[in-house]
């Protein structure tokens, strides 16, 4: 068992997998592979999808953060109920500014903070908005 684990892990990153079987590892009962599928960069954005409604704030992290996740996906999850996944997402500089600028007005004054300093990390002037 211990053996397979590995092995889907590695495929589950991997960037030569094809498309079936990332789509049954998609699937697997252990969050660790479903957030390393959502971390690989060669993840088809049907997969993403399904992996931003996953159960586990984990893996819909691990889709907030892959760069290749589509502006859709990423305006549903800046909404996500759990704070840990808006948090991380006001947290990457690569996030929209206007989903950073959504986030500076979220309920929760850690992600409000945070997207804050985030914007006026990318946008020193002050025209990205305030905490």
């Amino acid at each position: 068992m211990h053996k397979f684990f590995h092995l889907k892990y590695l495929l589950a990153g991997s960037v030569t997998a094809d498309k079936t079987t990332l789509s049954r590892l998609a699937l697997h009962g252990d969050k660790k592979i479903r957030c390393r599928l959502a971390e690989n960069y060669r993840c088809p954005s049907e997969l993403l999808s399904d992996l931003a409604e996953d159960d586990e704030a984990e893996v819909r992290i691990a889709v907030a953060l892959n760069p290749r996740t589509e502006m859709p996906i990423l305006r549903a999850l800046s909404s996500d109920p759990n704070p840990d996944v808006r948090y991380m997402i006001a947290s990457a500089a690569y996030i929209p500014v206007g989903i950073l600028t959504k986030l500076c007005t979220d309920d929760n004054p850690y992600v409000r903070l945070r997207a804050g300093r985030t914007l006026r990390r990318l946008c020193p002037s002050g025209k990205g908005g305030e905490a």
